[in-house]
């Protein structure tokens, strides 16, 4: 009668644990791009990804992809996720930004900026 709780018991802690994962990578992530650190900003974006980001998690780290793929100089991958982001979550904190982002990015590859 025991097992049924055990399993129940390492279910939670690994759900649980799920959700600290997320939260270190993505705020690993925010520093990493802060200190722009693009390749290791993307790899903690992997490991987000991969450890059961909530719904309300995906804009962010979408838009935190992009600022780290421009930042590579990818910019053609950047614009495609920002572009991503308005379409798919144009209610999102992270719309707007990413709208002014285009603009700016846009600008500045016309030597506009």
């Amino acid at each position: 009668m025991r097992k049924p709780f055990a399993i129940l018991a390492i279910a939670t802690m690994f759900l649980s644990g799920c959700g600290m994962i997320t939260k270190g990578a993505l705020h690993s992530a925010r520093g990493n791009l802060e200190d722009r650190d693009y390749n290791d900003t993307l790899y903690n974006l992997t490991e987000a990804n991969f450890s059961g980001i909530k719904a309300e998690q995906k804009p962010e780290v979408a838009f935190l992809r992009a600022n780290a793929l421009y930042g590579l100089d990818r910019v053609d991958e950047a614009e495609a996720i920002l572009n991503f982001i308005n379409t798919k979550y144009p209610e999102s904190k992270y719309a707007p930004h990413a709208r002014s982002l285009i603009k700016k990015w846009s600008k500045s590859n016309k030597g506009e900026y």
